[in-house]
């Protein structure tokens, strides 16, 4: 993001009244970003692929309802996560639900409600069938499916070792082939690699076995028994230098490598981070400036409240960081010298950065943290029962301002715990 539209987000957040004392940390989100994101992909990868956006990676109604009414879907990793897929006005047949724990309950409000079930295990499958029984449950209905492709970079996000707790493994072939024999409402097969720390030829490998696997299904059971294949998420992000370029290299590979894919009736995708990453950033006031020896120290007002990953992972995830003086322009120095920004949270390792090199920083500056869309206000940590701060939608740099998420108060805290 240019810091001339930074500086002028800032000012207006400031204008309204956003960001000051009774408002030190406020979080944006930019729709133009967004929609240029989704955009590329369905230019990308059109018809016969069925795009649905990951809510956990950014369950914010408004941006829910903007992702709807771009044509999108969602997908949701909980019944909780259906019920604001609903709100946010998204069609049944729009909303892919995932979860390893779902209940009977969970399932029969499911079918009631029309939504497209990714199965996850034998014995959620056995419940699913029982249910049919008295009310087929909308098509079609797809089969978890580990491909069985070990570990990214990062382990915590990946779901394709032999100890995944998700799926079928893809090697259970008689089984999958019975379960396609004898439920003519399976339709599909559904796979996810990982989230983060895998390569788009990882990701491909994954989508290969799968493919295999459906070939098998079919010679068993009928040429194009399986109709659909749901392919999930799990794009890489570049959180140092962002250009969008991932969607369309992935695009081009399964063009190159899986020409397969395009014959079949629907191929659903489940993308998150790279479609809300670079939608979002954060602000917060400098509250404290510390020095002890040659150590100094920045205290901001976001932390590990809302960079869980960064804080505790800092190896495997992080976020580039501007300095912005009181009155919102960016402060550049020639010289940098090692600063730490430590978070407002009561533990000892809540630091946004150590010894990082940085412009000198002061009293009321303003610390911007880039590309926070997914995955950090949604994993927000009540450790120290901290509010979470107002969370603001745009279209345009500086233009008018959407309460997407109000600032929480001391009472609605109060509330919560009660």
């Amino acid at each position: 993001m240019k810091r001339d539209d930074v500086s002028r987000c800032l000012k207006a957040a400031s204008e309204n009244g956003f960001l000051g004392h009774e408002f030190p940390a406020v979080i944006f989100h930019d729709f133009r970003n967004m929609h240029e994101r989704l955009s590329l992909l369905r230019k990308a990868l059109p018809d016969p692929f069925r795009h649905t956006v990951a809510i956990k990676a950014n369950p914010v109604l408004g941006v829910l309802k903007s992702v709807v009414s771009a044509g999108f879907g969602l997908e949701a990793a909980s019944l909780e996560e259906v019920a604001l897929a609903r709100a946010a006005g998204c069609p049944g047949k729009g909303i892919v639900y995932n979860s390893p724990a779902k209940t009977s309950q969970d399932l029969r409000m499911a079918v009631e409600w029309g939504v497209v079930i990714n199965v996850d295990n034998l014995q959620e499958f056995e419940r699913l069938a029982e249910i049919a029984e008295k009310q087929a449950p909308v098509e079609p209905v797809f089969l978890r499916v580990n491909p069985l492709v070990g570990k990214g970079s990062i382990s915590t996000t990946s779901v394709a070792s032999s100890d995944s707790k998700f799926g079928f493994p893809v090697t259970d072939v008689p089984l999958i082939q019975n379960l396609f024999r004898d439920h003519s409402w399976l339709k599909g097969l559904h796979v996810h690699t990982g989230s983060q720390g895998y390569k788009i030829v990882d990701l491909v490998g994954g989508y290969r076995r799968v493919l295999d696997l459906k070939l098998a299904i079919d010679g068993a059971c009928g040429q194009g028994r399986v109709s659909h294949l749901n392919i999930g998420g799990g794009l890489p992000f570049n959180y140092r230098n962002e250009d969008g370029a991932v969607i369309a290299d992935w695009a081009k590979m399964l063009r190159l490598e899986l020409k397969e894919l395009f014959g079949l009736e629907c191929v659903y995708t489940e993308l998150g981070r790279v479609v809300h990453a670079s939608a979002g950033w954060a602000a917060s006031r400098v509250e404290y400036v510390k020095q002890t020896g040659d150590h100094k120290t920045a205290v901001v007002h976001l932390g590990a409240d809302c960079f869980l990953r960064p804080v505790y992972r800092p190896n495997d995830w992080s976020h580039r960081l501007d300095v912005f003086d009181a009155d919102f322009v960016q402060k550049k120095s020639p010289e940098s010298e090692p600063w730490s920004i430590a978070g407002p949270l009561c533990f000892g390792e809540d630091y946004l950065a150590r010894r990082s090199p940085m412009t000198t920083i002061a009293e009321n500056d303003v610390i911007v943290i880039h590309d926070v869309g997914a995955y950090t206000f949604s994993m927000w940590s009540r450790h120290c029962s901290r509010g979470m701060p107002v969370i603001l939608g745009y279209e345009e740099a500086g233009g008018p301002l959407t309460v997407l998420k109000k600032k929480e108060t001391l009472e609605d805290i109060v509330q919560f715990w009660s």
